[in-house]
């Protein structure tokens, strides 16, 4: 799904304008994604299969679940929809580790 995302500079500024989720690919803007790991207690990493019909690396596994932070939304609101959206799993703020921004 297409969406308006915020844009950022090198260092996650926000540089103060908005383009189309497919603009910013295609132009190669920095701009803001969630990504939630969840694991067991051996350390074993639940993956999950991309759709089909993804523009983006379709039919390949990737991590438990992320997506594109919505224009205005913090990054935890996006991890915390993110989960429900693609494993149905409702998740508590607190159950998260924020480990970095790359």
């Amino acid at each position: 799904m297409d969406e308006l995302i915020d844009i950022y500079d090198e260092s996650n500024e926000p540089l103060g304008f908005r383009k189309m989720k497919s603009e910013a690919h295609r132009e190669g803007l920095w701009h803001r994604a969630s990504h939630v790991w969840i694991y067991n207690k051996r350390g074993e990493i639940l993956l999950q299969l991309r759709a089909k019909s993804k523009e983006l690396n379709p039919l390949k596994w990737d991590i438990s679940a992320a997506g594109h932070i919505s224009l205005g939304e913090e990054p935890i609101a996006a991890a915390l929809r993110e989960t429900k959206e693609e494993l149905g799993l409702s998740i508590e703020a607190n159950s998260l580790t924020f480990l970095k921004v790359l």
